[in-house]
């Protein structure tokens, strides 16, 4: 999460742990003294926020090849297993 989100959800705060080796380096990222839990956020709200990032970072055209060398890899895979399980147990 963000700083933005942070604020439009209106999260409740909890102090930033100044003892926390990364203490530092988040105040001058943020100039912020809070910090906020995920766990006040439900999981699905939480998959949403993920699936959303992450959709923003794929190319579809590469995605769809993925997928489709994935759909047949998995029917090769099928076709062998079940292929195995015939009398004889060798591939065609």
């Amino acid at each position: 999460m963000n700083l933005d989100q942070v604020r439009e959800l209106r999260l409740p705060p909890n102090p930033a742990k100044e003892t926390d080796a990364r203490f530092a380096h988040y105040l001058a990222d943020t100039d912020v003294y809070d910090s906020w839990e995920l766990d006040a956020l439900s999981p699905s709200f939480i998959d949403e926020l993920v699936e959303n990032a992450i959709r923003k970072l794929v190319e579809e055209e590469a995605w769809s090849k993925a997928l489709e060398r994935e759909r047949v890899n998995k029917d090769l895979l099928n076709r062998m297993a079940r292929s195995f399980a015939r009398p004889g147990g060798a591939p065609p």
